[in-house]
């Protein structure tokens, strides 16, 4: 979500850089062009029959786009799909009375609904579904005014939603092209809906077909708009883990990115009797009808099967997992019930696991994990540094050797 406020309305009208027919020029050419050149501003579309919307662009990456035929606020279209309940939003609105200027979907993500991964993709599928119902004006009339980044009073709250980083014309473009082919070719028969199983198998074999892609964050794609993404995003981070001092500002920075891919997540420490967990979101190791509260966050060894595998192993686990009637937490294989897909990337320290990195149900529309498995291996060798540090500084004053690693 983006701290972007409403531009004052110039005195003097705003220059105009594009400007024409719908007829002559399509929506699908214009957006294109706004994101080639690297436009700022609104996209002002006018139908034939009156009616009218609204692209906001920053950079050549759209902001947020409004139509009054088919516009839905934010809340109203998560509690008609069933991701947040009418008491979820009524909190939310209410917390954000307190707090002039907070958008919803800010205060759906402190009040705990949802990740701000969660909100981000709901308001990606929200911008495409507007987009594909502007894609059918064939008539009308388009107007870019550069510097624009309100469209005024009549349009929806700039609070409702609005992306920190935009979303490129092209991906939505590519993405609606490729739904109406699976349109045009699926069978006209009903189709059952997928199992919680058949869902997680889904996941688990799309995240280890981009972990077993050979090329990484520092050389994605460009013409790839989500590997591109990925990638200026682990570049960010990696430079903000110089700016972080200590191990906890460490683990912070690789939380909240795990958190803009997965619902659930934790960093978890591993100790001699087992495993603690040092921060989280959502709720990764504990689930359903469980045999511990959520509130635990020390786990023995045979509470967590998997994690030991993985700390044994020292090799990232990318698979099914499952809890045992006593609620242990194991790994599945294809075909179980209760079954969920999970991440988890056991990070080395001067040569043994000491830390695991645990994520759950990845949010829909997210980038693959590659850049995540990259930044928790930075954070790892920045915590193999800081431990060699502190080594060289606690000498024994009889020998003058390094003292041993605590």
């Amino acid at each position: 979500m983006s701290s972007l406020e409403p531009a004052a309305v110039p005195d003097t009208p705003p220059e105009r850089a594009l400007e024409g027919r719908l007829e002559d020029l399509p929506l699908c050419d214009i957006l294109q062009i706004l994101q080639v050149s690297g436009k700022t501003g609104g996209l002002f579309l006018t139908h034939g029959d009156g009616r009218s919307a609204v692209v906001l662009f920053r950079n050549g990456r759209m902001m947020q786009v409004t139509g009054a035929a088919n516009y839905q606020p934010l809340g109203e279209r998560l509690e008609q799909r069933g991701v947040i309940t009418r008491p979820q939003l009524d909190e939310a609105s209410a917390y954000m009375a307190s707090f002039p200027g907070m958008r919803l979907g800010d205060a759906l993500v402190e009040k705990g609904a949802l990740t701000r991964g969660h909100v981000e993709a709901e308001v990606r599928a929200m911008m495409a579904d507007t987009v594909q119902s502007l894609m059918s004006w064939t008539e009308g009339q388009f107007e870019f005014r550069v510097g624009v980044l309100w469209p005024g009073a009549d349009a929806p709250s700039p609070s409702d939603f609005l992306l920190e980083e935009g979303v490129e014309p092209q991906r939505i473009i590519v993405d609606l092209a490729e739904r109406q082919n699976a349109d045009d070719t699926a069978p006209l028969v009903c189709r059952a809906p997928k199992t919680q199983e058949e869902q997680a198998e889904e996941e688990v074999q799309a995240l280890l077909l981009s972990l077993n892609e050979k090329s990484t964050p520092e050389g994605a794609d460009a013409a790839d708009p989500d590997a591109f993404r990925a990638a200026r995003k682990f570049l960010s981070l990696s430079e903000e883990l110089f700016s972080v001092q200590g191990r906890g500002e460490m683990g912070l920075v690789l939380l909240r990115y795990a958190s803009e891919l997965y619902s659930d997540g934790a960093l978890v420490h591993c100790q001699p009797a087992g495993f603690k967990v040092l921060g989280q979101f959502g709720s990764p190791l504990v689930w359903g009808a469980d045999a511990y509260g959520p509130a635990k966050t020390v786990f023995a060894k045979e509470e967590v099967p998997v994690l030991e595998m993985v700390r044994t192993s020292q090799r990232p686990y990318a698979g099914l997992v499952r809890r045992t009637p006593e609620g242990a937490l194991v790994p599945a294989s294809k075909g179980a019930s209760g079954v969920v897909a999970a991440l988890m990337i056991p990070m080395t320290v001067l040569g043994a696991v000491t830390l695991i990195l645990v994520c759950r149900t990845a949010v829909a529309g997210a980038p693959d994990a590659r850049a995540l498995v990259a930044l928790a291996r930075q954070v790892a060798l920045a915590f193999e540094n800081l431990t060699l540090r502190d080594m060289a500084q606690r000498r024994d004053p009889k020998t003058g050797a390094p003292a041993r690693p605590r």
